[in-house]
């Protein structure tokens, strides 16, 4: 499906515990790189490096990106993942800053989209159509995590792979739930990475099994 392929680091941490049906409980949380400190009061995290970034990743709740009118400019949607199917393409975008006056970004519209959609400020654009990887890890209970941590519209799977937005103040270690077409679970975690956006392609489900297209929380 994508031009490119990545290694894809599969590591099985409870084969039984990671099919089982459904997750309840996120566990002593030891599964992961200890990252933490999300904070998801924060409205959005800034690169350092550019305080008024020009360029936003979304994942949408609902509806199509379309150009957003601000003071001094406009934000124009491109696309996000271009190779990746017509249901992922709809409903992410990068918005790019542009001014026909030279004006400093006005952030203000792209951040008001981050109360009901994944919204991640970009120092550099490093759109790329290279895979990121991941491993499988046990289940565990998103409702568990601290706080609000979270963001439920910023992954998209679609056959055997799974594309998302990466707000860092949101997430705590990355990780997703994907369900079956047997009614079962699998729990993988994203690599640690610099990058916004991402896609990563998923290991085969077992034989007769299908991964459930749709919307993933990340966590």
């Amino acid at each position: 499906m994508l031009a490119v392929v990545a290694a894809l680091a599969t590591a099985r941490c409870d084969g039984a515990a990671s099919e089982a049906d459904p997750p309840r409980d996120a566990g002593s949380g030891s599964e992961g790189d200890g990252a933490g400190g999300a904070d998801p009061t924060a409205p959005h995290q800034v690169p350092a490096a550019c305080p008024l970034p020009r360029v936003y990743y979304v994942a949408r709740r609902a509806g199509s990106c379309v150009t957003l009118a601000a003071e001094g400019g406009e934000w124009h949607p491109e696309p996000l993942f271009a190779s990746a199917p017509v249901a992922v393409r709809g409903v992410t975008c990068a918005y790019r800053w542009t001014s026909a006056t030279n004006a400093p970004p006005d952030p203000a519209p792209v951040r008001a989209l981050g109360t009901t959609d994944g919204v991640a400020a970009v120092c550099e654009d490093d759109r790329s159509e290279a895979l990121g990887s991941l491993a499988e890890i046990a289940l565990f209970d998103p409702t568990a995590s601290a706080g609000s941590v979270g963001c439920d519209v910023c992954g998209i799977v679609d056959a055997d792979h799974a594309w998302f937005v990466l707000p860092p103040e949101r997430l705590d270690r990355r990780a997703f739930l994907v369900r079956m077409s047997n009614g079962k679970y699998r729990a993988f975690q994203v690599a640690p990475t610099e990058r916004r956006a991402i896609a990563v392609a998923l290991p085969p489900p077992p034989a007769g099994v299908t991964y459930l297209p749709g919307r993933v929380g990340v966590y």
